[in-house]
């Protein structure tokens, strides 16, 4: 690989991919920091937002994944979230997809990854951080406690399961119709 080349990928790293995830994460971050500073008062607190029961900032460290499924297991799902960054990254970086509507659903489901593996690797260490899991605050009282991470996360994978199901295929039809109609 010669010196142009290497040049190019990382600047394609850095800027192309990680600005969009560096400023996803520091949301998440930065929710989560208000989260605590204000939300965490006696780990029972909870406001109302716009008076509403079901809506709430709700305080809660989680120590599980979603729904407190795996919880207590802090090591092993610090470890699943860095793997599944890493598995992210290496695809965008290393596969060099084309399809731009997909890198976009995997830099979004990267950031969340990432964003609550952060949380998740400060539970890992409880007596230096004060963590006890990742942080939740926003509550709806029918479904769950979730962070910015976790909508990162949710929104991210329902959107690349519709668009893998409905749309790639017509994507990849619309594609091939311009470069025969181009070499006409």
């Amino acid at each position: 690989m010669n010196k142009d080349k290497i040049k190019k990928l990382v600047l394609d790293i850095l800027f192309k991919y990680q600005g969009i995830v560096v400023l996803l994460i520091l949301l998440d971050q930065i929710t989560k920091i208000i989260a605590f500073n204000y939300f965490y008062i006696d780990g029972n607190s909870s406001i109302k937002i716009f008076g509403l029961n079901w809506l709430q900032f709700k305080f809660v460290f989680n120590s599980g994944a979603a729904f407190s499924s795996f919880e207590g297991n802090q090591l092993l799902l610090a470890i699943v979230s860095l793997v599944a960054s890493i598995a992210i990254e290496y695809f965008l970086i290393f596969k060099k997809s084309k399809d731009k509507i997909l890198n976009t659903i995997l830099l979004v489901i990267l950031a969340g990854a990432f964003a609550n593996g952060i949380d998740r690797w400060l539970a890992v260490f409880p007596d230096a951080t004060g963590y006890k899991g990742v942080v939740d605050f926003i509550y709806v009282s029918w479904f769950a406690n979730f962070n910015v991470a976790d909508i990162y996360v949710t929104l991210g994978c329902i959107t690349m399961i519709i668009y893998l199901f409905f749309f790639e295929e017509r994507l990849k039809k619309n594609k091939e119709k311009k470069e025969v109609n181009t070499h006409d």
